[in-house]
């Protein structure tokens, strides 16, 4: 199996970040993330736990343990707007 660079899954992240961005606070799940950014589920439900231990994003429906949903946090979101 290959390996990814640091830099292209910060990319990635970065990409998930503008997705969640787009979709306007509105949840989406994990499969709908991985299949914009053109991942495997797994590898994106991982990259969202790194970014949720960072801040940036938030589980928007903690109670259930299957189907995740996933929303940027506040602070993330005010962040990303100045940028763009």
């Amino acid at each position: 199996m290959s390996q990814i660079s640091k830099g292209k899954i910060e990319r990635i992240k970065q990409d998930i970040l503008y997705l969640l961005y787009e979709a306007n606070l509105k949840p989406m799940y994990t499969v709908n993330i991985a299949n914009e950014v053109i991942r495997d589920d797994e590898f994106v439900l991982r990259l969202l736990v790194e970014m949720e231990k960072q801040g940036l994003v938030k589980q928007a429906n903690k109670n259930t343990i299957r189907r995740k949903q996933w929303v940027m946090t506040n602070e993330a979101y005010g962040q990303f707007r100045k940028m763009v």
